[in-house]
């Protein structure tokens, strides 16, 4: 599994959660955590919560973005 995979998804998603990510590309949840912190560190992901006004939801997104594109 390369990073790359990832960004593909996610670019065709636009936004998926750790277990999207993992059920999609057939890997460990684990794994695809430590390849969305790939990605997050280098200011192509970011992450978000569906509910910003809900303490509730501890669900976390993740969307693609383009830093050169502002």
């Amino acid at each position: 599994m390369t990073p790359l995979k990832l960004k593909a998804y996610l670019v065709l998603k636009k936004q998926a959660s750790e277990r999207e990510v993992a059920r999609a590309l057939a890997i460990d949840i684990a794994l695809a955590c430590q390849l969305l912190q790939f990605w997050v560190k280098r200011g192509f992901c970011v992450e978000l919560t569906r509910c910003d006004s809900c303490q509730l939801c501890d669900q976390v997104y993740y969307q693609w973005v383009d830093p050169c594109i502002k």
